[in-house]
């Protein structure tokens, strides 16, 4: 499977690398006559020059009063240091120094001599079934 999907992925970055390798780059491309369209001039219609639609708009915006902005001010709670203060909230938390404990040098915990012994590899039935592998 992993044979496979390599194969897979080296087939298609090479069919990339064909495909990209092929563009013309120099405009010496061959013109297609038979999909060219052509457009119709830009025609001037009756509404487009119409004062009464672009006049329109004038009178509303006339009714319409600019709002005045307040001030800006400095307000209290803006330099007010408890609101600001944020390490006053949470309570400072103290740990304990390092130390050796007992499991750190206990001989038996990192005695890495193992006595058992690994079976060897072997061929399975399943490893060379034809039906499995097809």
């Amino acid at each position: 499977m992993k044979t496979t999907m390599k194969q897979f992925a080296t087939l298609t970055v090479l069919s990339f690398l064909l495909l990209t390798g092929n563009a013309n780059a120099h405009g010496r491309a061959v013109k297609h006559t038979c999909s060219e369209e052509s457009e119709s001039t830009l025609q001037l219609e009756s509404w487009m020059t119409n004062e009464i639609i672009w006049e329109v708009n004038s009178a509303d915006i006339a009714e319409f009063a600019e709002e005045a902005e307040s001030e800006l001010t400095v307000e209290n709670w803006m330099i007010d240091t408890e609101s600001w203060n944020f390490n006053s909230v949470f309570a400072k938390e103290t740990e304990a120094g390092l130390t050796i404990e007992d499991w750190m040098i206990d001989y038996n915990v990192w005695n890495v001599e193992t006595t058992e012994n690994e079976t060897g590899l072997s061929v399975e039935p399943w490893m060379i079934n034809d039906d499995i592998w097809k």
